[in-house]
């Protein structure tokens, strides 16, 4: 038992010297870069997402290049060491050998238990949060193998704009719709599907119109970038700051995906407000890990 709390109080140890400094950094750099955000309202949706997106990624970002540094440090002066200068020793006296108890209290101090404390809850909530983000993923496999995806250009009521954008993005589109009354949503980056309630099929434009916003998602890389978001969240699960930007860039995504929507010619305001109106009694499938055209519904009153 003691080699192991040793080896969890040295790990722990390795772990808080290399990290508090960058955590309190990027805590310190993030708190004013978002209040500078949140103090100019009227900024584009566009660049508070992407502003909020860059505070985010610079977490990850600033130890992966922290640990690139030290590690080419390591390698680099490996052999720089100061050579060593021998003496000659001298024993004057017979040596004596005796045989002492070890004293193992001096391990079991209260920093260690607080620094072992403090790891292994880490380490655990980082498990707990990967456990939840492999269950999400496994739900969009099971997702995709239960309906039947068509390419998005076989849909014969796509109309000649969305044909257009479609043209533009490189990936191959394949669409689905489900039986139940869902929130529109995509998921995947290499293959996006879409997939839609059944009951928009009988409304060409509503249809159209969530085509476009899905399709808008996925030029944007949408879902990568929810992916990247929440890996980030696994690691520094305990960071209470990285929920709060997880939160707000999910509306600001949705409020510029609108936007952008909107700004095209020959877009209804009106029939997308109805469209957003109708998804508020929706349910959600995967909330957490796809890209949903609604994912709060208090976020969604707020884009009506």
């Amino acid at each position: 038992m003691e080699p192991l709390f040793e080896s969890i109080v040295t790990a722990g140890e390795s772990i808080l010297y290399f990290a508090w400094l960058p955590l309190i950094i990027w805590t310190l750099a993030a708190v004013m870069g978002w209040i500078i955000l949140r103090t100019y309202t009227s900024l584009h949706p566009q660049i508070q997402y992407h502003g909020r997106l860059a505070l985010m990624f610079a977490l990850p970002a600033g130890f992966l290049g922290l640990l690139m540094i030290q590690t080419a440090e390591t390698y680099l002066f490996a052999g720089a060491a100061e050579p060593v200068n021998l003496s000659v020793i001298t024993i004057l006296n017979p040596i004596e050998i005796g045989v002492t108890e070890s004293n193992t209290a001096g391990i079991y101090t209260f920093s260690n238990f607080l620094i072992a404390g403090v790891f292994l809850f880490v380490v655990i909530g980082a498990v707990i949060s990967l456990l939840r983000f492999v269950m999400q993923w496994l739900q969009l496999l099971k997702i995709k193998s239960l309906f039947h995806f068509i390419p998005l250009t076989e849909l014969k009521e796509l109309d000649s704009k969305n044909r257009e954008q479609l043209s533009m993005i490189r990936n191959s589109i394949k669409i689905a719709f489900h039986h139940e009354e869902i929130v529109p949503v995509t998921f995947g980056y290499r293959n996006p599907v879409i997939l839609l309630p059944d009951s928009l099929r009988n409304q060409t434009e509503k249809l159209n119109l969530a085509i476009r916003h899905e399709l808008t998602h996925i030029s944007q890389n949408d879902f990568l970038s929810q992916v990247t978001t929440l890996c980030t969240g696994i690691f520094f699960w305990f960071h209470p700051f990285v929920h709060l930007l997880k939160k707000e860039l999910i509306e600001y995504r949705e409020l510029r995906c609108d936007s952008m929507v909107l700004s095209e010619e020959n877009i209804s305001r009106k029939e997308y407000a109805s469209l957003l109106l109708e998804l508020l009694h929706m349910p959600n499938l995967n909330k957490e890990l796809s890209v949903n055209m609604a994912q709060e519904s208090s976020n969604l009153k707020k884009r009506i």
